[in-house]
């Protein structure tokens, strides 16, 4: 499996944020070790920008961008996205390194 953005699914992965892992019971989601970044989520988590950061995450779902989604069922998923991001700015250890694949 090919690694991607943890925020927004890209391929181009050039950042690493240190994070505690973290779980969310209520949904069954959570994280292990670090999140991945590309280019633009990097500059979002940089400068707080949050909202930003939350729509681009849910407008690069392959599903959402099709349009194969019923709006109520979009916007379920993007509190449950904000919940997980919340807890990534909650868990996040020191600065962003740069990316290297083991």
């Amino acid at each position: 499996m090919a690694l991607k953005c943890d925020f927004c699914s890209s391929p181009n992965i050039k950042w690493a944020y240190p994070c505690r892992d973290f779980t969310i019971p209520e949904n069954l989601a959570g994280s292990h070790g670090s999140f991945a970044a590309c280019d633009e989520c990097k500059a979002l988590v940089e400068s707080d920008n949050r909202e930003a950061l939350l729509n681009r995450s849910v407008n690069t779902i392959p599903f959402f961008k099709q349009g194969h989604i019923p709006t109520g069922l979009k916007r379920l998923l993007k509190e449950e996205i904000r919940r997980i991001h919340n807890s990534f700015f909650a868990n996040r250890l020191g600065p962003v390194r740069t990316f290297y694949p083991d």
